[in-house]
């Protein structure tokens, strides 16, 4: 899936989970003790790590430019977000 550099850049920042940066086309998280990871698209909006392919990762940002986020472990089904609400089996 190819997304445009444009909608990208849009989602690099800072996260309360850490930092996610545009680099050669492609997005990367990183954050706390984890080493850089590139984010493999699902769609426009969802993303897999790909050093990581147990967590996806929903970025979306509103109409005056905040950033939001939500990440899921898919082995527990477990999620949290950026406001720290989490549904109290998972914590980043």
């Amino acid at each position: 899936m190819t997304i445009p550099d444009e909608v990208l850049a849009r989602y690099a920042g800072e996260y309360r989970e850490g930092t996610v940066v545009l680099r050669d086309g492609r997005l990367h998280y990183g954050g706390g003790a984890n080493p850089e990871s590139p984010m493999v698209p699902m769609r426009a909006d969802l993303f897999e790590l790909a050093r990581y392919r147990a967590f996806e990762c929903g970025l979306s940002t509103t109409e005056d430019n905040q950033r939001r986020s939500w990440w899921r472990s898919t082995g527990m089904e477990a999620w949290t977000d950026d406001a720290g609400r989490s549904d109290g089996r998972y914590a980043m």
